[in-house]
Order: C-alpha cells, then sequence, then structure tokens
C-alpha cells in the first residue's frame, strides 16, 4: 500500500497541471492494491485531497449502500463522489487540475503537496506555513490528544 509523506512546493503550468513528483509516483509501486491514478476530492478541512485510486475505490465500496439514504448520506455522497476527479498523470508526470478546480480551491500558481500516509493534500503555500507553525506550537498537545488513538509519535 502506498505510504504518503513529506512535502512538495509545485508549481501549476498554464494548463493548470501539477507535476506529480517521481518519489510520491513511486509510492504507488503495487498497481495491483493501488492503481495509476489519483481520485481528488476535497477533504474535512477543505483542501483538495489526492487518494490513489484502488483504496479510493474499495472505501467507497464498503459505504452501506441503501434505497433510502439519510440526507446527511446524500450530502456526503455528493462531496465525496459526484465532485470527485479521477487523475491520471502523464509520462512526465503532470496532472491536470481544471482552472475551475483551481478557482474553488483558491489556488494560486504554486501550491504545496503534503503526504497523509493515505492521502496528500494541496494547500496554498502561505496557509500551509500557517498550519505548520501552529502544529509545532502546539506538539505536545496534539501528541497527548491523539496518543489513545495511534501509536506513532513525532520524533
Amino acid at each position: 500500500m502506498a505510504f504518503f509523506y513529506g512535502e512538495f512546493e509545485l508549481p501549476l503550468d498554464s494548463k493548470f497541471r501539477i507535476t506529480i513528483p517521481a518519489e510520491v509516483r513511486n509510492e504507488m509501486i503495487d498497481k495491483e492494491k493501488d492503481g495509476e491514478a489519483f481520485f481528488l476530492i476535497t477533504g474535512k478541512n477543505r483542501k483538495l485531497w489526492l487518494y490513489p485510486e484502488k483504496p479510493y475505490r474499495e472505501m467507497a465500496s464498503q459505504q452501506s449502500a441503501t434505497i433510502t439514504p439519510s440526507d446527511e448520506i446524500l450530502a456526503l455522497n455528493r462531496l465525496k463522489f459526484a465532485m470527485a476527479k479521477k487523475l491520471s498523470w502523464d509520462t512526465q508526470g503532470r496532472a491536470p487540475l481544471s482552472e475551475k478546480t483551481k478557482i474553488a480551491a483558491n489556488l494560486g500558481d504554486i501550491v504545496v503537496l503534503i503526504g497523509m500516509v493515505d492521502h496528500m493534500e494541496i494547500w496554498q503555500p502561505d496557509q500551509w506555513e500557517v498550519e505548520k507553525e501552529k502544529l509545532r506550537e502546539n506538539l505536545g498537545e496534539i501528541e497527548s490528544k491523539a496518543a489513545p488513538i495511534t501509536r506513532i509519535s513525532a520524533a
């Protein structure tokens, strides 16, 4: 299974393409498990999230289906599936966003791609710097609250 980490400052070209770094693409080494593309969705934090194709399809298939879903499930499905976009990269690693996506996400000509274990997030550089500073300032509190949930701690 792919494992995403690190941060990458990347330009969006004139055709609104983001170059997925080789280091990230190489994490998706098992095409049978990961697929050969990403699904782009809007995440809980309103940032663009990139999930490997096959794990995203698995998560989607695990959602229980019902003939009469609740309004909350319908809204979630619209967010996670109707507004999702499959992104494949070309031989140079470029994956097309769209002008519409760039505008909706309020992205500039430079973005930061950050690893989040099972997915990647796309941030505006200035917002990412502010977020990193908040994380650093609250490191102890974050680790204490997360300790019951996870075994991973920052070094």
